[in-house]
């Protein structure tokens, strides 16, 4: 979850660098090779576009198929440790009846007062058994859920990443046509 966000944060800053670097060259090739020249305009244009796609297209692919998934099993876990500390409360009812009932039983098995008490404590069982299973339930949908929910966020971020790629290359590698050292480069 903390790594999606990183990772779009990445791509942004390195977006963000591209560009700097893509203008940079812009500014310098003005001075230099006219043809070196619309091919660092084209390159930056591309860079831009490419920015705009990023900020709209992958990131909310991202949010969408990552981030907000695992977000909503994540806000499970809060109603599932109130339920635990709620659990927690019922056990120490409960082993509070039945501590004061083993000790009325003791002095006088047959009296009112243990008769009552031992009917507090079946609903104190009955009640810590309710929420005993409830608890246990919320734990294994957020186990049975895992799998899932990372293996579609996985795919989802192969996928994007591929994308992101392809489209990269796909705007850019025109432009190695009219760079004459771009071969050399490429096969460092």
């Amino acid at each position: 979850y903390d790594g999606v966000s990183e990772y779009l944060i990445a791509m942004q800053t390195m977006q963000t660098a591209s560009l700097k670097v893509a203008s940079t060259f812009s500014e310098i090739m003005q001075q230099q090779d006219p043809q070196m020249q619309e091919t660092s305009k084209k390159f930056l244009e591309k860079n831009k576009k490419l920015e705009e796609w990023i900020q709209e297209a992958i990131h909310q692919t991202c949010m969408e198929t990552i981030v907000r998934p695992t977000g909503e099993k994540l806000n499970e876990i809060p109603e599932l440790n109130t339920k635990i500390a709620l659990r927690d409360q019922k056990l120490l009812d409960y082993d509070a009846y039945r501590s004061r009932w083993s000790a009325e039983t003791q002095k006088n098995a047959d009296s009112e007062q243990a008769l009552k008490l031992a009917s507090k404590v079946e609903r104190a069982r009955e009640s810590l058994e309710i929420i005993t299973k409830d608890v246990l339930g919320k734990c294994a949908n957020i186990k049975h859920h895992s799998p899932e929910i990372v293996g579609a966020a996985f795919s989802s971020f192969v996928a994007c990443s591929a994308y992101l790629h392809a489209r990269q290359a796909e705007s850019i590698e025109p432009l190695l046509q009219s760079l004459p050292l771009s071969a050399e480069a490429i096969t460092m």
